[in-house]
């Protein structure tokens, strides 16, 4: 995947690769795989560009090592909120959820 690749979030909110030309599912670069390690560590990534990214970070010992890392991340910071038990307000929390295109005309 080149260096420009782009992403976007499909309806069902997971986030898959823009990219159409038929190196789609070619390997993934270390770039690549920095720019959307967070994606992964949020379970927010399509099929697709899941497969692409685990076979890159199974034969580089350094995205694995940085995946690992913001995993660690991702379960200290969820942890941290649960216990602040935080929460948007009700109002802000229908505004976004109205704004979702899959959700548009339904209220929460």
């Amino acid at each position: 995947m080149s260096r420009d690749q782009e992403f976007a979030a499909r309806p069902d909110g997971l986030i898959t690769s823009t990219e159409t030309s038929p190196e789609r599912g070619s390997a993934m670069d270390c770039e690549t795989v920095r720019q959307i390690l967070f994606l992964y560590a949020d379970n927010e990534m399509d099929q697709e560009l899941c497969s692409s990214f685990a076979a890159h970070i199974g034969s580089c010992p350094e995205c694995q090592r940085e995946v690992s890392r913001a995993c660690r991340l991702v379960m200290v910071v969820r942890t941290s909120c649960r216990c602040l038990r935080l929460s948007a307000p009700p109002r802000l929390r229908v505004r976004i959820l109205k704004s979702l295109p899959h959700r548009q005309g339904t209220t929460p």
